[in-house]
């Protein structure tokens, strides 16, 4: 997948969205199965949630 704007060429991208069938619906989900040094995208909503980092990645507002 490629993000506008995107310098991360070959990255693991991951998305975050409410829109059901188009990614993670939560964050907490898509850094669980995140790999080290993904770049997971948050479409605009409200997520509450408390966040475990345990490895890099990046984490970016669409």
């Amino acid at each position: 997948m490629d993000v506008k704007g995107s310098r991360n060429v070959g990255q693991n991208v991951i998305m975050v969205t409410q829109t059901p069938g188009h990614g993670y619906r939560h964050i907490g989900d898509a850094v669980a199965g995140a790999p080290e040094g993904a770049l997971i995208v948050v479409a605009p909503g409200r997520y509450s949630e408390n966040l475990v980092l345990s490895r890099p990645v990046t984490i970016t507002a669409e």
